[in-house]
């Protein structure tokens, strides 16, 4: 499910890019597809900072949380305010597009952990029946 959710997620990705993109090359219209892309390089540069977190060796789940949550905002912050995605009094509108993004990425993260701990206990209920059934056949 995690592949197809990866996968579902990057073919959107490449549309969006490909629709906006090539329909401004028609258009002239160059404003949509700059800010498309200048969400291309944020989300880039969001994605080595995630890199570099999970590197550092902080054990608390919910430190490693807190870290992302204040990288993602300060980067869309920097980032918006270096490309004008929103006017300089209202910096209130980042905690509302982040806030809502990253609670549904931990949301998606928990289902994840979630599944993967029951394959895990799934497995090892087998081994332990297929240890059990090997001793009484002994």
């Amino acid at each position: 499910m995690k592949a197809f959710i990866k996968q579902w997620l990057l073919v959107f990705a490449l549309v969006v890019l490909s629709v906006f993109c090539v329909s401004s090359i028609f258009t002239g219209y160059w404003e949509i597809s700059i800010f498309v892309l200048q969400l291309l390089a944020a989300t880039f540069v969001i994605c080595l900072f995630q890199q570099l977190i999970e590197r550092l060796p902080v054990k608390s789940y919910l430190l490693k949380y807190l870290m992302n949550f204040a990288m993602v905002l300060a980067s869309v912050f920097g980032l918006g305010r270096l490309w004008n995605w929103y006017a300089s009094g209202s910096a209130l509108i980042v905690f509302a597009s982040v806030i809502p993004a990253f609670a549904g990425a931990i949301v998606l993260d928990l289902f994840w952990i979630r599944n993967d701990v029951n394959f895990i206990n799934r497995q090892i209920q087998l081994r332990k029946q297929k240890k059990q059934e090997e001793n009484n056949d002994c």
